[in-house]
């Protein structure tokens, strides 16, 4: 379930309530890996404990921070600036990343064990162009001001 966004009498940015797709989807992947956590120790399940950290790890805890870095960078650095399109991007690359590099651990598949990485990699670096270019653009405005002034 892909929350939809719309526009709202606080000005939201309809693109903006997107980011609560980190959030719920974060708390999806934690479900996931502890019944499959629980189905390995039960069943005495042949899989590696390595893909239970896969899903803790980037599925879990990486777009929690993803969601929350959309959602605090720009109140603390007062920034209006969020180039949405992108954190759409970042959304599929990085989900389908963590879906691919899941499934081909299991399956020992090397090679697509090397694309979904790769997918996460891409995913993180947009991330990172995002929140730098959020505080950026801030800076790029106090400075426009007092120069107006």
């Amino acid at each position: 379930m892909i929350i939809k966004a719309d526009f709202r009498e606080d000005n939201i940015h309809s693109d903006s309530l997107f980011i609560a797709n980190f959030i719920w989807l974060s708390f999806v992947y934690l479900l996931l890996g502890s019944l499959l956590l629980y189905a390995i120790v039960m069943l005495s399940l042949k899989v590696s404990y390595g893909a239970i950290f896969l899903l803790w790890f980037f599925g879990f805890v990486t777009n929690i921070i993803f969601g929350l870095s959309y959602m605090f960078v720009p109140g603390l650095m007062h920034s209006k600036y969020a180039a949405y399109d992108t954190i759409r991007a970042e959304f599929y690359v990085f989900n389908t990343g963590i879906i691919i590099f899941f499934i081909s651990n299991i399956l020992k598949y090397a090679i697509a064990e090397q694309l979904g990485l790769a997918l996460i990699i891409i995913a993180i670096f947009i991330n990172t162009i995002n929140v730098l270019n959020m505080t950026l653009y801030q800076k790029r405005n106090k400075n426009k001001k007092s120069e107006s002034n």
